[in-house]
């Protein structure tokens, strides 16, 4: 056997080659046209814990690492290319080759094929990589990258323009160095059980599918549908749980190819996959089971030789294996991406390199590993043939990456401080996509952008107010009736605790909101109490990393015992903690099982000697809040009228003189008085009731009108919802009632573009839906039932995208509508069965009007209404009057034209869309 030459020392080497996977090391060495022992008087740094391969390729001597086996992503692609760098500072440049998922773009001419390869170009104002998960997104909806990538060097960008070049003369290479590659190492070519051999797998084997397409691995037609085991009395409720058990199995039995659908009762029988794991993979099909009429059609190739394509790479520390998904990203970075991939992002700031892919799947959930191994050869093969047009001249006279990253060289904390940055960065963004938060500043923000300059100074300047923020240990409840501004006082005191750094380091806050069912029970406040103590605090961070790690493991959510523990144990640590808890008559499991009841917790705080918690509570005076609160809070204020009376002056003062709907009485202050002594006369303590009387008096374009409003202001909030209901105009009264439903028993607020395609179904025409039906302002929608609804703008789940939504304005519209206090001409619509029955027909409706020949991605953009529908409509429909189950089939009935029901493959697939 020939010995291997070794050179003399590692200055002779001037290319650094990384690959993140053992197959894409194993191409990297067959390419080399030989093989080098470790040079002389090599000495590692200290700090390297790579392993390398030395050779050669052409004039060029490369040395080629690899990510450690398990660890992928651009941090584990920063430490070991700093590696290298540590112990060769004379490289010249570097090489990231290996697989990557392709992009495809057929609209745009771009027809990748599975052992393509990729190259990353500079393309208009784009580096050639982009990192696709650090960013943010704006108001306007749009993707706005932080930072920039650094471009590949000079030589290797020359390089590209001098192989493109001679492969338009010579033609390209990557087929002959493949036969020598496979020639020289013929096991290459050799199938293993579990690994694909290092050769084309088949044009057969390429098979592109539409983005909403589901990989299949074998249908199975066992179906459990929701039971009726427990036959009810009422005929009409057997038959409507009939009924749903028949559209449930006719959906199962078109459709049975889809695995499990989330939030359903659906049992299968697992089967093994034959597209991976069997030695045979040139016998089996890719996709066997998958459903053909959602292959996409391509031009078949004349040859199998890999085509080269030059363009951008995304990269970031996501594996991207759903086809929606990647459009979705794909579209709103803006640059025209054609892969994914998982390191380079790490490399380019600290490593000048240039990144080569072999394009081993389309980032869709059909992705498998049968390409990975011939195109982890044929972007080595394309490696090589870049290298051997370089010049090595051109090579040795380039910068030495020393010199190009001297401030990394000299600065090696710093290399590490970045890599611990971005390290807990990753593991911030994980904790907390585990622990789900709900994000209470979107409701201190709502509260204060409501709230009156001046409004709660009587209580800031308080006896109570001091004593509670400055006694070790201390409890306050403010309580009173509905409407009497409770909210606003909340976000006053957490306004004025956030001006001071040593209360607003340990100042946590929650508001219980009932539009929003994340923001309704014990567990989910303490999970954002533990959030806003994780992010306060490094200090405290232990706790959490530790429940984080041991639920991790079993795949776990955390118990309501393990989150109160945690949270006293990060509370305890950090010393002192001032809490603001509002509105908690709209927690729904206040009592109950002493773990799980918010009075019970509140208790157990301010009884505990281990947390010295300020703890300042806001509630309607219920019977069993007060009797719980009573026995153990230190002081309350009851917020009778004559206490926020000045809060109210203000509020009607600063509305008359100053908001737009009164500037016709701006030169007529004797009516600017008048109106200001009748509601501040009335108000009692109600800054709700004052609020709706506003909005009727602004609509008084005259004095007569407007006194006559005056000498007629109804006594309570009950009387004054009963008049705005009744003065409802006839032609409004549809989407007013419609829109009042949903938002009285749906599971979340409406987004204003899912409101206003609410209110442009209908039901009895043909279509059902109609987008030129469509409002053409949909800022207009709360002129249907002004005063009873709000348009809020909030923030996206956990600092998502910033949009605005339709709610209820008040809990006290939702206790009324749902009430048995409505006037008996509107009562039977808020009545919840008939309620549910009307919203169901609504969402079905919709869903059967859908375009089925877009893109889901499409179907998102074009019906926003679409995503709440497909995910409700069955929550709706099970509470819905079995009355109306009749209407709700005929609904769902196949029509002849449509005899596969393509509409309920779209409901699953839909689902899958994030809520927020």
């Amino acid at each position: 056997m020939t010995s291997l030459q070794r050179l003399p020392g590692p200055h002779m080497y001037t290319i650094g080659w990384i690959t993140a996977l053992d197959k894409e090391l194993t191409a990297a060495e067959a390419v080399l046209d030989e093989e080098h022992q470790k040079p002389e008087n090599f000495r590692k740094h200290p700090k390297d814990t790579n392993t390398y391969v030395w050779g050669r390729i052409g004039d060029h001597n490369v040395v080629i690492a690899s990510l450690a086996a398990g660890k992928y992503g651009t941090v584990s692609a920063a430490t070991t290319a700093w590696s290298m760098i540590s112990s060769l500072p004379h490289l010249r440049f570097g090489l990231m080759v290996g697989i990557g998922a392709g992009i495809p773009k057929l609209a745009d001419n771009t027809d990748i094929r599975l052992g393509d390869v990729v190259v990353s170009q500079p393309t208009g104002t784009s580096p050639g990589v982009v990192q696709y998960d650090v960013g943010k997104l704006e108001n306007d909806g749009q993707f706005r990258r932080v930072g920039s990538l650094a471009p590949p060097p000079e030589v290797l960008l020359k390089g590209l323009a001098a192989v493109k070049a001679k492969r338009r003369l010579k033609g390209p290479q990557i087929r002959s160095i493949l036969d020598d590659m496979l020639q020289r190492h013929p096991l290459l070519a050799e199938a293993e059980p579990d690994d694909a051999a290092y050769v084309h797998q088949g044009a057969h084997n390429d098979r592109l599918f539409e983005a909403s397409s589901i990989h299949v691995q074998r249908p199975n037609r066992q179906i459990t549908v929701p039971s009726t085991r427990a036959v009810p009395h009422d005929i009409s409720r057997i038959y409507f749980q009939l009924a749903l058990a028949w559209i449930w199995s006719f959906f199962w039995l078109v459709y049975d190819s889809v695995g499990t659908l989330a939030g359903t009762n659906v049992a299968t029988t697992s089967q093994p996959s034959d597209d991976t794991g069997s030695p045979e993979f040139s016998r089996t099909r890719a996709c066997a089971h998958c459903d053909p009429w959602k292959e996409i059609e391509r031009p078949e190739r004349r040859s199998t030789d890999p085509v080269v394509h030059y363009g951008v790479i995304a990269s970031g520390n996501s594996v991207i294996k759903d086809g929606i998904s990647r459009d979705e990203i794909a579209q709103r970075l803006g640059d025209k991406c054609i892969c994914f991939e998982m390191e380079a992002a790490g490399l380019m700031d600290n490593f000048p390199c240039l990144v080569i892919r072999g394009i081993c799947d389309y980032a869709d959930t059909h992705k498998n590993d049968r390409w990975q191994n011939y195109s982890a050869a044929t972007a080595a093969a394309f490696a090589k043939e870049l290298l051997q047009v370089i010049d090595s001249e051109d090579v040795e006279s380039a910068s030495r990456i020393d010199e190009i990253l001297g401030k990394l060289c000299e600065d090696v904390s710093q290399i590490h401080s970045t890599t611990n940055h971005m390290q807990q960065s990753l593991h911030f963004g994980e904790v907390m996509k585990w622990l789900v938060p709900p994000d209470p500043s979107t409701n201190n923000n709502k509260a204060l952008q409501q709230r009156h300059e001046g409004t709660g100074q009587w209580f800031l300047e308080s006896d109570e107010y001091f004593k509670w923020k400055t006694t070790p240990k201390s409890s306050l409840w403010l309580h009173g009736i509905p409407g009497c501004g409770k909210t606003i006082l909340s976000s006053t005191v957490i306004k004025d605790l956030s001006n001071t750094k040593s209360y607003s380091q340990r100042l946590l806050y929650f508001y219980f909101d009932f539009t929003d069912t994340s923001k309704q029970s014990l567990e989910k406040a303490i999970r954002s109490l533990i959030a806003q103590l994780y992010r306060k605090s490094h200090d405290v961070q232990t706790h959490l990393d530790s429940l984080y790690s041991s639920c991790k493991s079993n795949s776990q959510q955390p118990s309501i015992d393990l989150l109160r523990s945690t949270f006293e144990g990060m509370a305890q640590q950090i010393g002192e903690v001032w809490i603001v808890l509002d509105a908690l008559d709209e927690c729904q499991a206040r009592t109950g099982l002493r773990n799980e009841g918010l009075l019970h917790w509140i208790e157990s705080v301010l009884n505990s000697s281990q947390v010295n918690a300020h703890l300042l509570i806001t509630s309607r005076p219920e019977h069993d809040i007060k009797s719980a609160l009573e026995r153990y809070v230190d002081d309350q204020i009851i917020l009778q009228s004559d206490l926020v009376a000045e809060d109210i002056r203000a509020y009607v003062h600063g509305t008359v003189r100053q908001h737009e709907g009164f500037k016709r009485w701006r030169t007529r202050e004797e009516i600017q008085n008048e109106i200001e002594s009748h509601l501040i006369e009335k108000a009692n303590g109600m800054f709700r009731w004052v609020s709706c009387q506003l909005d009727a008096l602004e609509k008084c374009p005259d004095p007569l009108s407007l006194r006559q409003t005056l000498q007629s202001l109804p006594r309570t909030l009950d009387e004054t919802y009963a008049r705005v209901l009744s003065r409802i105009p006839p032609e409004f009264e549809q989407n007013a009632k419609r829109l009042l439903q949903f938002l009285a028993y749906s599971e979340r607020p409406l987004r204003i573009e899912e409101a206003v395609d609410v209110i442009t179904v209908a039901i009895e025409n043909k279509p059902r839906f109609d987008t030129k039906n469509r409002m053409p302002q949909p800022d207009e929608l709360s002129i249907y039932c002004s005063s009873l609804v709000a348009v809020v703008t909030r923030g996206g789940s956990n600092g998502g995208n910033e949009g605005r939504e339709l709610q209820l304005a008040h809990f006290s519209v939702k206790e009324y509508l749902t009430s048995d206090r409505l006037e008996r001409n509107i009562s039977e619509a808020f009545s919840e069965s008939l309620a549910r029955a009307d919203i169901t027909e609504v969402c079905l409706a919709y869903l059967l009007e859908l375009d089925h020949s877009i893109s889901l991605l499409e179907v998102r953009e074009s019906y926003p209404f679409a995503q709440y529908a497909a995910r409700y409509w069955m929550n709706h429909a099970t509470q819905a009057d079995t009355s109306r189950v009749v209407r709700l089939i005929n609904l769902t009935t196949p029509h002849p034209s449509h005899p596969k029901m393509p509409y309920f493959s779209s409901f699953i697939n839909i689902t899958t869309f994030s809520d927020y």
